[in-house]
């Protein structure tokens, strides 16, 4: 039953259920583990609405072949996935949602000074998401790899477990810094909310803004429900 099911087992089985997450802010990239009525307790409307919701999207995906389960997927292929999927779309969407951020700010920072502070902070997002990208796939993702191959196939274990802890270590603040962020980002543009007198640029950057933060928490959520979970049951499997 959809209700008393965890965030992960219904991501799990029905991906697209993260967009009806979004419309109700339930703070899925953080609660994966907790069942969904749990999360909607004392709000029977909210969780009703929900369920229905993602019943629907249920009904209409059944005559449709069902996507491949993250959890069944190697470590090799959640790190390919989130590259391929998630990085990519954050190198070419960023650049421009940044500077769309300065453009919107010049204009309209008379009317609405809080857009001087949402430029300011998407430039502290580029800026530790360009090092935050090169340090999963340069660093922490191929060990990630190699941590699995040691697992499975009983590669030569040169991999020092701190080669893989401490990178995961500021990986995870760093998902943090950006959750924050991006919170203080809604807060300022009233939840991406433009304003009666927005001309088209300004109504594209808070669609982006949307679009950019609902890709952000999939991505989150992938990492820390899906992916390092599996990096720590491969760490006990070896007996580091």
């Amino acid at each position: 039953m959809i209700a008393h099911s965890s965030i992960t087992g219904i991501l799990e089985t029905v991906p697209e259920a993260a967009g009806v997450f979004e419309r109700y802010h339930i703070d899925y990239w953080h609660d994966g583990n907790q069942a969904l009525s749990e999360i909607c307790k004392g709000d029977a409307l909210r969780l009703f609405n929900i369920v229905r919701e993602i019943h629907v999207i249920q009904l209409q995906k059944s005559s449709q072949m069902q996507p491949a389960r993250w959890s069944e997927m190697s470590a090799k292929d959640l790190c390919r996935y989130i590259v391929e999927h998630h990085h990519s779309y954050i190198k070419s969407a960023l650049p421009a949602l940044v500077v769309h951020g300065f453009q919107v700010a010049g204009r309209f920072a008379g009317q609405m000074p809080q857009l001087n502070e949402v430029k300011n902070i998407l430039t502290k997002i580029r800026a530790e998401f360009t090092h935050h990208m090169m340090r999963e796939e340069d660093i922490l993702f191929p060990r990630i790899i190699q941590l699995e191959d040691i697992a499975v196939y009983g590669a030569d274990p040169d991999l020092k477990i701190r080669m893989i802890v401490d990178p995961l270590k500021v990986i995870l603040k760093e998902h943090s810094h950006t959750d924050n962020w991006f919170a203080e980002i809604r807060r300022l543009t009233n939840n991406f909310k433009y304003p009666s007198f927005a001309d088209p640029l300004l109504k594209l950057f808070y669609q982006e803004l949307g679009e950019f933060e609902s890709d952000l928490h999939m991505h989150v959520y992938l990492e820390n429900n899906i992916l390092f979970p599996e990096v720590n049951r491969l760490i006990r499997k070896i007996g580091y």
